[in-house]
């Protein structure tokens, strides 16, 4: 049904599917990719050397502590589930 309420016509529902199934594989991919940055990252050379800790010095002693980087790890695993979920139960 459309916005008022009506019925649509085949070729609408089809074309509504399509793109449903278009941006659920995009929102699986963009969690997979999102989930394996958030965690690999924190533990490379480039979270250590990277500019915005060069400008704030207080906040490089938290970022580089090893329960911030275990905290955004554990933030990918996270987004690695509900990828995978979303791939498991469509």
């Amino acid at each position: 049904m459309n916005v008022l309420g009506s019925p649509l016509s085949p070729a609408s529902a089809n074309a509504a599917r399509r793109w449903q199934r278009i941006l659920l594989a995009v929102e699986i991919v963009l969690s997979l990719e999102f989930g394996l940055l958030l965690l690999i990252v924190p533990w490379t050379p480039f979270w250590d050397h990277n500019a915005v800790l060069a400008h704030f010095p207080a906040a490089r002693y938290w970022m580089l502590s090893r329960p911030m980087r275990g905290a955004v790890s554990s933030l990918g695993l996270l987004n690695l589930w509900f990828g995978t979920g979303e791939v498991a139960g469509r």
